[in-house]
């Protein structure tokens, strides 16, 4: 498969095909998050529930930013989601502009469905999470580096450094991208050093950021991430990607082989030494499996493109198969959502908050007395800072202060339509949710609970909602 070489016409059509990837992957997302409201993930409530907090444990803090400037500008958590589609756009956009300056207009096209369509990249960004945000700003690095704009690179590659751990694994190919400058590279490596002085290491004491387990099994964690891989992408998909790296290798272009290499290090690096979730499964976050599906996307984008460019009928062919695959992504995503919308845990804080807005006063607070964070993964990762020779007094104050925390209560918090602190921890507020009243730990003491407003049931979950005083 010939890498073509882009015309004057080609080169001016690179901003028209990455606004096209931008506006369809960010109308995608935005048309589903008003499908479905509901907030999934424990990160993105974490993320919306304590919106304040800039750094949240060992996670950087450019994604929270824009999770702080959201809920600054409006208290409804939708405005934090459509900042977060448009992230999932500029990522759709910088891959699109990389793939047209390489293989030409007729695979950024299709690039440009795949990507807005795309189950895991949909997933992930049209709730608060760091990868749209990471690897946007990542790609749109490495199409600035080469040019005369490599200082413009180094500043959005020092943003993606600040966004995700990931990002850092691309220093070195992000130094061979602008032709070895200093300059860029130093700008990109700037908060790196940065944050690592502050903490005086990679992440803050007591946390561990490089798993450095050497007992843990990294085998499982390769092949639960294959398989969900296969989940998200299917087998065809993997297919058309193992097609177009075959092509594309056969003609041994120095830029794929340096890419190709980058690429690989940087998945051994995640798989080897990233963080073990749950700690102690011996598996990982289906997160990390976002660069090999871009990495994929790339690849069939690139081989479909050089098969349309052979004739008018290849062409319809490409065009038809793209529009398949784009059309299972969005069905395996809506699926996913509605599954999630389902689910009693997230339907509870959904419905709760729906509550709680039409009758909470402003400026009321709500206090949420419910069943607290399962104290087993917090030992597990004790023993996982124990096993990687950290900070284990500091792991374990961490998990003290875990401990009395409420997975509940943050959905909840994240669901809300009022400001950040609305929700407390403790009785005293005008409005109390009681939720799972069986459990002991949950039941509350002291001050009477008042007179019941509302029942919301979620399978079998019941959260009783109280006004303690009018």
């Amino acid at each position: 498969m010939p890498t073509p070489r882009l015309s004057e016409a080609d080169s001016v059509r690179i901003g028209v095909h990455a606004a096209a990837a931008f506006t369809l992957a960010a109308v995608t997302r935005v048309a589903l998050i008003l499908s479905f409201p509901t907030i999934h993930g424990g990160d993105s409530s974490a993320r919306l529930a304590h919106a304040t907090t800039l750094v949240l444990g060992y996670q950087l803090p450019v994604p929270q930013a824009f999770v702080a400037a959201g809920k600054a500008i409006n208290d409804d958590p939708l405005l934090v989601r459509f900042i977060f589609c448009l992230w999932g756009g500029v990522l759709a956009a910088g891959v699109a502009a990389l793939i047209a300056k390489v293989w030409g207009g007729r695979a950024a096209g299709i690039a440009a469905v795949l990507l807005a369509c795309d189950p895991l990249l949909i997933h992930y960004s049209i709730v608060p999470y760091q990868e749209a945000v990471a690897y946007g700003l990542l790609a749109w690095a490495f199409y600035f580096a080469p040019g005369p704009h490599s200082r413009i690179a180094g500043c959005l590659m020092a943003g993606a450094c600040l966004s995700r751990y990931e990002a850092w694994l691309f220093l070195p190919g992000f130094f061979l991208a602008t032709r070895r400058k200093r300059g860029p590279t130093a700008l990109a490596l700037l908060p790196v050093v940065a944050w690592g002085l502050w903490w005086g290491g990679v992440a803050p004491p007591g946390m561990y950021v490089l798993d450095l387990d050497l007992q843990a099994n990294r085998i499982s964690r390769v092949t639960f991430l294959a398989r969900k891989w296969l989940e998200y992408e299917t087998e065809w998909v993997a297919l058309l990607a193992g097609a177009g790296c075959l092509a594309g290798l056969r003609d041994r272009a120095p830029w794929l082989l340096k890419g190709v290499a980058q690429f690989m290090f940087a998945m051994v690096v995640i798989v080897s030494f990233g963080h073990e979730y749950p700690p102690g499964s011996g598996l990982m976050s289906e997160r990390l499996i976002h660069l090999p599906v871009l990495a994929a996307i790339t690849a069939v984008s690139g081989f479909l493109g050089w098969i349309a460019s052979r004739s008018r009928a290849l062409a319809g062919v490409a065009l038809t198969v793209t529009l398949l695959i784009g059309a299972r992504g969005l069905r395996f995503e809506a699926l996913l959502l509605k599954e999630a919308e389902n689910q009693p845990e997230l339907a509870l804080a959904r419905d709760v908050a729906r509550a709680l807005d039409a009758r909470r006063s402003p400026g009321e607070c709500v206090s949420v007395l419910a069943p607290r964070v399962d104290p087993a993964p917090l030992e597990a990762y004790v023993a996982k800072v124990r096993a990687g020779s950290g900070d284990v007094r500091k792991a374990r104050e961490l998990a003290t202060s875990l401990a009395g925390t409420s997975p509940d209560r943050d959905r909840i918090a994240a669901h809300l339509k009022a400001p950040v602190g609305t929700v407390r921890d403790y009785a005293g507020c005008p409005v109390l949710v009681v939720i799972d009243a069986a459990a002991p730990d949950s039941a509350p003491s002291g001050p009477k609970r008042g007179r019941l407003l509302d029942e919301v049931r979620a399978g079998s979950r019941i959260a009783l909602i109280y006004r303690t005083r009018e």
